[in-house]
């Protein structure tokens, strides 16, 4: 891996908010700066990839044991969930976040999912959604 824009007269402009948000401003400076690589395990280290895997044989079982996790949650709160994460990181913990935290839990208590899910919960069965198969595909 490298942020090497530099090294060709660019500026890592576009991926620059998202990188420098998961490392913080000084390893940014220094890997926007000198374009420097790194390798898989500084980059798990840092926060940048979340899993490193030995060889192709075993991305591909990871991704579709990732896969097969998916199929487990319902499509809308894992929606939902990731809007969650793009509005609440980085913000002050105060009345408002928690205002709007807690608006976003009721419109998801409201949805048909929680009510399948429920159901199937107390039924000690699967959900339909999970009945969905993923393939990994890479």
């Amino acid at each position: 891996f490298a942020l090497s824009e530099v090294r060709i007269g660019m500026i890592p402009a576009t991926i620059s908010p998202y990188v420098i948000a998961k490392i913080g401003i000084p390893k940014s400076q220094r890997l926007f700066l000198t374009g420097e690589p790194f390798d898989a395990a500084e980059a798990q280290q840092m926060g940048l990839v979340s899993e490193v895997v030995a060889d192709a044989e075993a991305l591909q079982a990871a991704a579709q044991k990732l896969c097969d996790t998916m199929t487990l949650c319902a499509p809308e709160a894992v929606a939902a969930s990731k809007a969650l994460v793009r509005n609440v990181m980085n913000r002050e913990i105060n009345h408002t976040l928690k205002d709007y935290t807690n608006s976003e839990l009721a419109k998801v208590t409201q949805s048909q999912e929680v009510a399948i899910g429920a159901k199937a919960f107390r039924a000690k069965e699967k959900p339909a959604w999970a009945a969905s198969k993923l393939t990994a595909k890479l």
